[in-house]
């Protein structure tokens, strides 16, 4: 791996684990071991004092200011309840489009969504050490990020495309993170809040679903203009 890719980004549902600390402790060890400084999303020191809504927007804030000092994503795209965990769709999409390396590893390569898949580089592997192994053989002098249009002046649904509430759609995530990164502030609509408190329950990341109506994930939230569902 060269030299100017060292500082990464360490994308992933791992902050929803059991000991999501303990989880990112062991990440950034094997990223030191390995000679990389590793950047993990909680490692954001927020005031809790904050209210909810400004706690979430601090926890958005730090983490797009730590993709944008880290020279490559890894992100675990490993099925998360039933599909890519969104939050790290979004990522993806706003690290790729502001010039970052992307790399993302699971078990199952076929259940990344293909526009994701054939945007950024994918490695099978089930395990983080296992994906940073052979990171370590690669070549990033010639990595080129191509410019993918999408529209900005559409309204993007954010409801689940299968009667599972699970299947978040990773798709419009990717896709509003990308235009984020690109100055677009897309519009988003749900038309199901509730699933998200089924899926989430009613805290998640520091904030109450139920508090004040957001979409299932802060980045989408904090990203776009939330319109009523049509």
């Amino acid at each position: 791996m060269t030299y100017y890719s060292r500082i990464v980004y360490l994308a992933g549902p791992d902050v929803f684990e059991a000991d999501p600390i303990a989880v990112g402790e062991k990440k950034k060890t094997i990223c030191k071991c390995h000679g990389y400084t590793g950047l993990y999303p909680l490692d954001n020191e927020v005031p809790q004092q904050k209210s909810k809504e400004e706690l979430a927007r601090l926890i958005f804030e730090g983490n797009v200011n730590y993709i944008q000092m880290s020279n490559m994503v890894i992100a675990n795209l490993n099925n998360f309840r039933g599909a890519c965990d969104s939050g790290t769709m979004w990522e993806i999409g706003y690290a790729l489009s502001i010039g970052k390396i992307v790399v993302a590893y699971a078990e199952d390569l076929m259940a990344i969504p293909e526009l994701v898949r054939k945007h950024i580089i994918c490695i099978k592997a089930s395990s983080f050490e296992e994906c940073i192994n052979q990171v370590d053989n690669m070549d990033f002098c010639d990595y080129k990020n191509i410019f993918i249009c999408f529209r900005g002046d559409m309204i993007y649904n954010l409801d689940a495309k299968k009667y599972d509430i699970r299947d978040a759609d990773a798709v419009t995530s990717f896709k509003v993170g990308y235009l984020y990164g690109r100055d677009v502030k897309p519009k988003v609509t749900i038309s199901d809040k509730r699933s998200q408190v089924e899926k989430y329950g009613t805290e998640c990341c520091g904030y109450s679903v139920e508090d004040f109506g957001l979409p299932y994930n802060l980045m989408i939230w904090f990203s776009s203009t939330l319109v009523d569902a049509v």
